[in-house]
């Protein structure tokens, strides 16, 4: 396809660019999942201990959930997938050198908000991206993020089993990660989906939306409760 956006950039561009973002964070998120059973032994950590822990990472999710909305119809979400992107893959390493449980509690505070601030940007840019399309390409973003995390955890196993140290694993990651991140920001979406449109800054969803929203929580739930312990 030529089709081109209102930069110039031919939309197969744009759509490699979303893509690769996507993949970055799957790859990070499978790198941190397999890095849990080594921040347990590190921190000497019961397994009820470790599970308050956790909780950390989705409380810094979800409190910054009306923040990050806020953020992208401030400021575009390019510039948050920017902020957001290098701020999840720094992070990531900060967690293979926090060595108190309080330490470890922050920076999952703050890896779970960066988190939110990539995802939430980066879905808004492929909303953008699919304007650009004639058929239904969104699924194969998300499909790019499953197969990323499939990577990322054969990544984390081949060095493991070289006997890599976990804190190097998490700094090359970051460090492979901010290369794309470099190389590829440039053809994302200078406008979002519906950018113009003024929207309040709180509604509250109907009852399609909670049943939907319902749904997804039961989905993150297990996901979650898979990636957590399915390493221990």
């Amino acid at each position: 396809m030529n089709q081109k956006n209102e930069q110039g950039i031919p939309a197969v561009k744009i759509r490699l660019a979303v893509t690769v973002f996507f993949f970055v964070s799957g790859f990070v998120y499978a790198n941190w999942a397999s890095s849990i059973p080594h921040l347990q032994q590190k921190l000497h950590l019961t397994d009820a201990a470790l599970g308050t822990l956790l909780i950390s990472l989705p409380a810094g999710l979800m409190l910054t959930m009306p923040l990050s909305a806020w953020l992208i119809g401030k400021y575009k979400s390019r510039n948050i997938v920017l902020g957001g992107a290098i701020l999840y893959v720094l992070l990531l390493s900060c967690i293979g050198f926090a060595d108190k449980v309080w330490q470890m509690a922050v920076v999952l505070f703050a890896f779970g908000a960066s988190r939110n601030l990539f995802n939430i940007s980066i879905n808004t840019q492929s909303i953008g991206v699919q304007q650009l399309y004639q058929k239904s390409i969104i699924a194969s973003f998300h499909g790019v993020w499953s197969i990323a995390s499939l990577v990322g955890a054969a990544f984390a196993s081949i060095l493991i089993s070289l006997g890599a140290m976990p804190e190097f694993r998490l700094v090359l990651v970051t460090g492979l990660s901010l290369v794309l991140i470099v190389i590829f920001w440039g053809n994302t979406l200078e406008t979002s989906a519906n950018a113009d449109a003024k929207k309040p800054a709180f509604a509250l969803p109907d009852k399609s939306l909670l049943n939907l929203g319902l749904i997804a929580f039961c989905c993150m739930l297990c996901e979650g409760t898979m990636s957590d312990w399915s390493g221990i």
